[in-house]
């Protein structure tokens, strides 16, 4: 179990890293690869997390070996932090589609001048 819990937490801890270079990416109103790379890494994380029933895809592994409450949850976050995570991610994705979008409409009027 202890296993799962840490290779969830280092995948966590890899897509929180790209969220934070989209939202950077966002903010100061830029796109390159790298965001690009790290925008298909948040976007394939959640279509994953949706296709699952919005249940993380570690939680029937946690189940198959033994977990207590079949949950990854209680990685290494505090448990009310691990527990909202959709909650807390989703605002953030909204946000940065939104600075993304706001960066090609200024790129479009730009372009059309």
């Amino acid at each position: 179990m202890r296993t799962i819990k840490v290779v969830h937490s280092i995948i966590w801890f890899g897509v929180e890293a790209c969220m934070g270079q989209i939202l950077y990416a966002g903010l100061r109103r830029r796109w390159d690869r790298r965001t690009a790379i790290a925008g298909a890494v948040v976007a394939s994380e959640s279509l994953m997390f949706v296709g699952s029933g919005c249940r993380c895809p570690l939680t029937g592994v946690a189940s198959r070996m033994g977990a207590a409450h079949a949950s990854v949850t209680d990685i290494f976050l505090p448990r009310w932090f691990a527990a909202n995570l959709p909650a807390i991610h989703v605002p953030l994705i909204a946000l940065a589609f939104w600075l993304h979008v706001r960066i090609l409409m200024t790129r479009r009027r730009t372009c059309r001048r």
